[in-house]
């Protein structure tokens, strides 16, 4: 699997659970700002950095938790796709 598959899939399982929670299955996160929509506030965050490192198997830190890591659902899958590489490259 090269890593655009791997990044799509990354996405998809984000935005499925984005959309689960907000109980809403066509809401529309693919390009939005999620925190200047209101999809992603400080509640939401902390559901979503747990379904993050549960789903994928990572650990976020104080560092990862800027808006910047959280604005789009791009940059949520690239957060997770460093944190996934980070692991690989470490064992």
């Amino acid at each position: 699997m090269d890593h655009n598959d791997q990044r799509t899939i990354i996405k998809n399982r984000i935005a499925d659970f984005i959309r689960r929670e907000h109980q809403d299955p066509r809401l529309d996160v693919g390009g939005a700002d999620l925190i200047a929509t209101g999809i992603l506030d400080s509640f939401f965050l902390i559901a979503l950095t747990d379904f993050l490192e549960r789903e994928f198997k990572i650990q976020l830190t104080a560092d990862d938790l800027i808006e910047d890591n959280f604005r789009t659902l791009d940059s949520i899958a690239d957060l997770v796709v460093r944190r996934t590489k980070e692991i690989a490259e470490s064992e």
